[in-house]
């Protein structure tokens, strides 16, 4: 049976619902940013089939109120004196919901959480609905494709290998051999590749101190807004797990205190491997795809500008040493100042500053008009983009 929400706080998507919120300013205002790659699925709720966003590093499946009004669900709000944890997020509740997940049908309770400014999902199907289920990963068609009862998994899966799924924790997350070796968590609700403990990422810029590099900025629910480093792996190993053209970067503090946490692997690590899952046979069977292929887009600039501290908007760079911003001439400290004529020290209250990303992650070759102030001096720095990691288009 799907596992029924039955508390008022519970950490429901909170990647997903944080990466809406964090575009949402610039969205709502018509300002263009690049759409999210997703993994969706299609599940049965009250007769009505709705497409619901994948994400298997949540514990708990969510709808957002407006969906949950249209879908003309009963919803029970909480107690006035409810109050969020760490990590957590306040909910409703859809009660007694008629839901149908493959070839399962049941009546369940849902989360219901209010709508961000923007949203470009209205809810998500998290692990304690998935792992009862056996499905594969079409990252064509961006969706999850059930399984039924009597497919037999043993049929065309030359080459695949099998890793165990953890019955220790509430989220996917795969063995990599015994209890000392740890574990992999996935998270299909995120587009990065893949973090790593603080020992493995040592490791790796160790090993690999001339690995292409950039920037991004980051949220961590402990430390706000941060910023990441991120490194280029042509190949990188999990235990037998092989992982191949993916971003690598340190773990956040939330990750580290997962139980047994070796890596958290988003899309961006997770696409170029096929994936079946087996819920209720407790394993994933996971095969290289035949061709690499790099979806993503990310920082072609080599910098970021985070405010400076508590009570100072100053937005301060982050700059890769031999990046193009370093090129240009942009420096750790420089406060940024204006992009062509976009006055940034307005990102506050001028809702068309944010998010800046959208100009970091545009083609290679695009020329960035930038105004800086440093040491009390005003400068101006051209910022030409280009290509920091390999690309092979899908």
């Amino acid at each position: 049976m799907l596992s029924a929400l039955n508390r008022f706080t519970c950490p429901v998507c909170v990647g997903l619902l944080l990466a809406c919120l964090a575009s949402a300013s610039a969205l709502a205002k018509d300002v263009e940013v690049k759409p999210t790659y997703r993994l969706w699925i299609v599940i049965g709720i009250e007769g009505q089939d709705v497409r619901l966003a994948v994400d298997m590093c949540a514990e708990q499946t969510v709808l957002l109120r407006s969906e949950a009004e249209r879908l003309k669900l009963k919803i029970e709000g909480p107690p006035a004196d409810t109050v969020a944890g760490p990590g957590e997020t306040i909910v409703s509740t859809a009660l007694d919901v008629h839901v149908q997940l493959g070839e399962q049908q049941v009546v369940t309770n849902i989360a219901v959480v209010e709508d961000p400014p923007y949203s470009d999902i209205v809810g998500a199907v998290g692990w304690s609905w998935l792992k009862q289920t056996r499905f594969v990963i079409n990252w064509d068609a961006q969706q999850i494709q059930f399984l039924g009862g009597d497919d037999d998994l043993g049929q065309g899966l030359e080459g695949f290998t099998a890793f165990g799924l953890s019955d220790q924790v509430p989220l996917a997350a795969i063995s990599l051999g015994g209890e000392k070796d740890g574990l992999v968590y996935l998270d299909t609700g995120s587009f990065a590749g893949v973090a790593v403990s603080d020992a493995r990422w040592a490791s790796f810029r160790k090993q690999h101190p001339q690995a292409p590099k950039t920037l991004q900025a980051q949220y961590d629910a402990s430390a706000g807004v941060i910023a990441t480093e991120i490194m280029w792996a042509d190949r990188y190993d999990l235990g037998k797990l092989t992982l191949r053209a993916t971003t690598l970067e340190s773990c956040t503090r939330g990750h580290a205190a997962l139980p047994g946490f070796q890596a958290i692997l988003g899309i961006s690590a997770m696409f170029n491997l096929h994936w079946v899952v087996d819920g209720p046979g407790g394993q994933v069977l996971i095969r290289p795809v035949p061709e690499i292929r790099t979806p993503f887009d990310y920082n072609r600039a080599g910098a970021v500008f985070l405010p400076k501290g508590p009570g100072d908007d100053t937005l301060v760079a982050r700059v890769v040493e031999g990046g193009p911003a370093y090129v240009a001439g942009v420096r750790d400290g420089d406060a940024l100042l204006a992009i062509g004529d976009l006055d940034v020290t307005r990102w506050r209250t001028d809702p068309k500053v944010l998010p800046l990303s959208r100009f970091w992650w545009q083609p290679a070759g695009n020329r960035l008009e930038l105004k800086l102030r440093s040491g009390g001096r005003s400068k101006l720095a051209a910022v030409t983009l280009r290509d920091l990691f390999p690309r092979a288009d899908p």
